[in-house]
């Protein structure tokens, strides 16, 4: 059984979409703001 890396969390709202990839290991830094990346769904 392979465990991924990180994994994508998608918030969408009326007027907003922000996406984050959050790695599946212990971090430093746990403020989700850090991990936001650019959606392209």
């Amino acid at each position: 059984m392979a465990i991924p890396s990180s994994y994508i969390k998608i918030l969408k709202g009326d007027n907003f979409k922000e996406c984050y990839q959050v790695p599946n290991h212990e971090v430093e830094d746990e403020s989700i703001r850090s991990y936001q990346i650019k959606c392209q769904f």
